[in-house]
């Protein structure tokens, strides 16, 4: 799968402009077209201020002035990427920021939604913006969060594919080799823990160990072939599994090795609970895969 149109959400705030830096040299490696889209909000004037003529006059010099600014910058933006041989473009949307751009990556059949997020660390339920979350659980397409500077013209040096051995974590394996560095890595691991059932059936008996010897080789099983099939595309994918939950495990395994870019596999219809948590809390890009 190679991207061929790329939508990107932008407010000229360093966030967005570091997802401009993702989405720029991801159109350059896949040959991709970029839309730049920044949003003007326009608030609900009530009807009797409204009515005032020097209010709506006021109102309507502001909003000519804040497109006029907007276009200027999205026309700089444009010319300097047009310089280095890039395809793109740009409009200006109002309405609210993410189902504007939900709604303009609908329209254009957009391959991947980029943006950025004001989301703050310092508490871990407020790490991703509000507008970043929407877009990410409700896109028609794959959204990359864009967070790290770690982006290279020639890909990701490090990306993390966590699998399920689903459809949607395979499509994410697959995404992940055309993203990837000509001399990167891509760590394709399994996270597992015990269904309660089998817990409470081997709880204190010797068998525990041989249940859990089971699942282990099974799983290096299924993630060795996976990793050597797909090595057809890339040959440097390395799988590793380890019995954690898959939310501590991903979020862990970003943090304990060098990484560029996370990409996880989702529903067309919803975002899961272990990709939401993830794009959410991770402290790296993260790619959400449609």
């Amino acid at each position: 799968m190679t991207l061929q149109s790329i939508l990107v959400g932008t407010d000229f705030s360093p966030e967005s402009n570091l997802a401009q830096e993702h989405a720029f040299q991801l159109a350059l490696t896949q040959g991709a077209d970029v839309h730049l889209m920044h949003v003007l909000y326009r608030p609900t004037i009530p009807p009797t201020l409204a009515a005032l003529p020097k209010l709506a006059e006021a109102s309507k010099n502001l909003e000519d002035a804040q497109v006029a600014e907007a276009q200027g910058q999205l026309d700089a933006v444009s010319e300097a990427q047009k310089a280095q041989g890039l395809s793109i473009s740009s409009t200006i949307g109002q309405g609210e920021a993410a189902q504007t751009l939900i709604d303009a990556a609908t329209q254009m059949a957009a391959d991947l939604l980029v943006l950025g997020t004001h989301g703050r660390t310092g508490f871990r339920r407020l790490r991703l913006g509000s507008v970043a979350e929407s877009v990410a659980h409700h896109a028609p397409c794959s959204v990359l969060v864009a967070r790290s500077h770690k982006t290279t013209a020639g890909g990701y040096k490090n990306i993390l594919v966590p699998t399920d051995f689903s459809e949607p974590s395979r499509a994410a394996l697959e995404i992940a080799t055309t993203l990837v560095a000509r001399d990167g890595v891509i760590r394709l691991q399994h996270f597992w823990t015990n269904p309660f059932e089998a817990q409470a059936l081997y709880a204190g008996s010797d068998q525990a160990a041989e249940y859990n010897h089971f699942v282990e080789t099974t799983v290096q099983e299924r993630g060795s072939t996976l990793a050597k099939e797909m090595r057809e595309l890339h040959p440097t994918i390395v799988f590793a599994h380890k019995q954690q939950s898959p939310t501590e495990g991903i979020l862990d395994a970003s943090k304990a090795a060098p990484t560029d870019l996370v990409i996880v596999g989702a529903s067309k219809h919803r975002l899961g609970g272990v990709a939401r948590s993830v794009v959410r809390h991770a402290d790296c890009s993260v790619m959400v895969v449609r």
